[in-house]
């Protein structure tokens, strides 16, 4: 079955999410870095990266209380991955950032950063640095949960649904986009 005429059509509704992200080799690994201005205040934004019930529509079932050095645990409905990782720091509305491991890889670094603009725009930064191993899939992931994230922001998106089509098309870019 092709979905590309369904996944076209979501991307066309979404707002611009289709800007890629930024891949570089650091000497401890490979980081990925999405940026995005998101039409939503930053304490929306925040609720959606940390409200457990909205977090499960768009990235995985999560398990935290979301304070410094507490644990989290991310579970991948579409795959049966599950990733642990500690709650490095948190300022509401503003920066997120935890460890993420999946059993047997070495911790990587997830970090978010909100800010609102004079617009009452969010500008979310996304970056995912220590990374070994396959970091086009990281970056094709992270791609298309961004989309999700935009989606279930603007109401378009209540229960989680994984794009695998997308995600191809998206690990397909980015295993070509470096040199």
């Amino acid at each position: 079955m092709n979905m590309l005429p369904e996944i076209n059509n979501l991307l066309s509704q979404s707002e611009d999410m289709s800007a890629h992200g930024t891949i570089r080799k650091t000497s401890e690994g490979y980081s990925v870095q999405f940026e995005r201005i998101l039409p939503y205040s930053a304490e929306k934004v925040w609720n959606a990266l940390t409200n457990p019930a909205l977090l499960r529509t768009w990235l995985a079932e999560t398990e935290t209380d979301w304070q410094p050095g507490s644990a989290i645990a991310l579970h991948f409905t579409q795959t049966g991955n599950i990733n642990e990782g500690v709650i490095i720091s948190v300022r509401p509305a503003s920066l997120l950032e935890y460890t993420w491991q999946h059993t047997g890889t070495e911790p990587s670094l997830v970090r978010w950063e909100l800010q609102q603009d004079k617009e009452g725009q969010c500008n979310l930064t996304l970056t995912h640095s220590l990374l070994k191993g396959d970091v086009y899939a990281f970056a094709a992931g992270w791609h298309v949960h961004l989309r999700l994230l935009n989606d279930v922001l603007a109401g378009r998106l209540q229960r989680f649904e994984w794009f695998e089509d997308e995600w191809k098309l998206e690990y397909a870019y980015y295993a070509g986009d470096i040199a």
